[in-house]
């Protein structure tokens, strides 16, 4: 992850997961900063196998995306879900933080 060209030049690990399989990536693409991040998944993200078994979310959906951020050894976990995920603040020592928080971080890096 220490190649600096491409969209994202800071070193970092993003593990993808989704509870939401049925949503289309041209859906996603046309809201900008999520269409970005589609659009350059493959050049920064990892694919993961093996989960582990991951059960601190009272939302079973989360603790599939919970063990893929820990699987794939994820920088942190971005979410807008204030009752089930950003309550857990961390999981595996992996923060869980709003959008914002993770957009401050990346300024951060630039």
């Amino acid at each position: 992850m220490s190649d600096s060209s491409g969209p994202s030049s800071h070193s970092g690990r993003v593990a993808a997961g989704s509870a939401n399989a049925g949503l289309s990536a041209g859906c996603i693409a046309r809201q900008a900063p999520a269409g970005d991040l589609i659009r350059n998944l493959e050049a920064v993200g990892e694919v993961v196998a093996n989960l582990p078994i991951v059960s601190v979310s009272p939302d079973p959906d989360d603790n599939v995306i919970l063990a893929t951020a820990i699987a794939g050894q994820a920088d942190l976990v971005v979410s807008g879900d204030k009752r089930h995920m950003l309550i857990l603040e961390q999981v595996d020592d992996i923060p869980i933080v709003t959008a914002a928080v993770a957009a401050a971080r990346v300024a951060r890096l630039r």
